[in-house]
C-alpha cells in the first residue's frame, strides 16, 4: 500500500503585480500612472504632429521599466539613421497604421507573504496540492520553480481561467501525471440564462496515480459571503454547491476515488451547502478526524471555510487529517483555546501583512 496526501489551501496572495503598482506606496505610482495615462492619450489619436511623436518616445523612454510596447500589426517605433547614428523615430501618421498598445511589466515572485505560502506548502508535503486565489498558470508555475525547489516542487500544474474578472482563481498541483481536466466555467442553470453559476471555476482533474488508479479532483472557490447582498450571496452559493453535487452523481462514490475541495465561504451547517455536504457517501476528512467541532476551523475568525471532502474509499483509507495554522499571523493567540493545545506560526510570519494567507491549508493522508 502507498502513502497518498492531499492537501487544499486558499493561498490569499498568489499574484503577480504589475511594477507601476508595487511600490512602497500611492505616491510612488502617481507620477508613473499619470504619464501612462498621458502617453495612452496621445498613442489614441488619430494623426500624430511633430509635438505628438517626440512625447511619444520621451514617455516610452521615461516608462521604459513598468511598460513594454506590443506591436501586433505594423511598427511604431523604427530606425532612422541621423548623423550617423541609428536612433529611434516614429514614422507612421497616425493610430491606423498600427496595431498594439502598452502592457505593463510585472514584478517577479516571490514576495515575503509568498515565501510563507509556499513555507505551508511544503510543510504539508502533499502529493497532490489544491490552490485557492491563485492569478494564472504562469504565475502558480513561477511559484513552483523558485520557491518549492527540490523535494517539494511538483512536475505538473494546471490552471484554467475562470469568471472571476479580477482573475482570482483555482488550480493544482501534482506530483503525478494530469490524466484529464475538465472546467465548469460556462455552466449554467439553464441553457437560456445569462448568468454563469461558478464564480471562478469546478476545476475538474482526473489524475493518474500508481497501478493504473484514477483519482478525480474537484477544485472549488464558493461565492463569499460578502460582496453583495446576503441574499444574493447565499442563492449563489448554493448554486455552486448544488451544480457541484450535481456533477458527483457522474461517479460512483462508493467505489470511485474522487476528491471535492477547496475554499466553500460558508459553515458545515450552513443552508446553501446542504445538498454537497449531505451528499451520500461523501466524507467530510476533519469531521472524522476531529470529534471537536472546535478543532476545525480554517479561517481565522475561527469557523470552517475550507473543506476536504473524500468518497467513501478514500474515507476507508484514511490514516491521518490536519490543519496547517503554522501560516497565519498570531497563531499562537488564535489556537490559545484549541483542546489539542496552542501552536506558533513560523518565525518568518511577523504581520498580517507577509502571513501566508487568513486561511489554513487542510490536509489528509491516506493508504492506497
Amino acid at each position: 500500500m502507498a502513502r497518498l496526501r492531499l492537501s487544499t489551501f486558499n493561498c490569499e496572495n498568489l499574484f503577480s503585480r504589475p511594477k507601476v503598482l508595487n511600490g512602497a506606496n500611492n505616491e510612488a505610482a502617481r507620477g508613473p500612472l499619470n504619464r501612462l495615462a498621458r502617453l495612452n492619450a496621445l498613442l489614441a489619436r488619430r494623426s500624430y504632429s511633430s509635438s505628438d511623436k517626440r512625447n511619444i518616445l520621451e514617455l516610452l523612454q521615461q516608462l521604459k521599466q513598468y511598460i513594454a510596447l506590443n506591436e501586433l500589426r505594423g511598427k511604431l517605433i523604427a530606425k532612422e539613421k541621423r548623423n550617423g547614428n541609428l536612433r529611434d523615430a516614429i514614422k507612421v501618421a497616425g493610430r491606423a497604421d498600427w496595431t498594439g498598445g502598452v502592457t505593463l511589466k510585472r514584478d517577479p515572485l516571490p514576495s515575503e507573504a509568498q515565501r510563507n505560502t509556499a513555507e505551508v506548502i511544503k510543510a504539508v508535503n502533499a502529493d497532490i496540492q489544491c490552490v485557492v486565489e491563485v492569478e494564472d498558470r504562469l504565475t502558480l508555475e513561477r511559484f513552483n520553480d523558485s520557491l518549492l525547489k527540490g523535494p517539494h516542487a511538483y512536475p505538473y500544474n494546471v490552471l484554467i481561467d475562470g469568471n472571476d474578472p479580477r482573475g482570482i482563481d483555482v488550480g493544482l498541483l501534482s506530483r503525478f501525471p494530469l490524466a484529464t481536466i475538465n472546467t465548469h466555467v460556462f455552466d449554467k442553470a439553464h441553457q437560456a440564462s445569462n448568468s454563469r453559476i461558478f464564480s471562478r471555476d469546478c476545476l475538474e482533474v482526473t489524475l493518474a496515480l500508481p497501478s493504473r488508479m484514477r483519482l478525480s479532483v474537484l477544485v472549488n472557490h464558493f461565492k463569499s459571503q460578502g460582496y453583495g447582498p446576503p441574499l444574493a450571496c447565499n442563492a449563489r452559493r448554493k448554486a455552486q454547491a448544488n451544480r457541484v453535487a450535481a456533477i458527483l452523481r457522474r461517479y460512483d462514490l462508493k467505489k470511485d476515488l474522487v476528491v471535492v475541495a477547496g475554499d466553500f465561504n460558508d459553515h458545515p451547517q450552513s443552508a446553501p451547502l446542504g445538498a454537497l455536504l449531505r451528499t451520500p457517501n461523501l466524507i467530510d476528512v476533519l469531521a472524522k478526524q476531529f470529534a471537536d467541532p472546535r478543532e476545525r476551523w480554517t479561517y481565522r475568525d475561527k469557523s470552517q471555510l475550507d473543506y476536504l471532502l473524500v468518497s467513501k474509499p478514500l474515507a476507508d483509507a484514511m490514516s491521518v487529517a490536519g490543519i496547517e495554522r503554522r501560516g497565519l499571523f498570531k497563531a499562537e493567540q488564535l489556537t490559545a483555546d484549541l483542546p489539542s493545545g496552542p501552536i506558533c506560526a513560523f518565525p518568518s510570519v511577523t504581520s498580517d501583512t507577509n502571513d501566508a494567507s487568513d486561511h489554513a491549508a487542510v490536509w489528509a493522508e491516506f493508504r492506497i
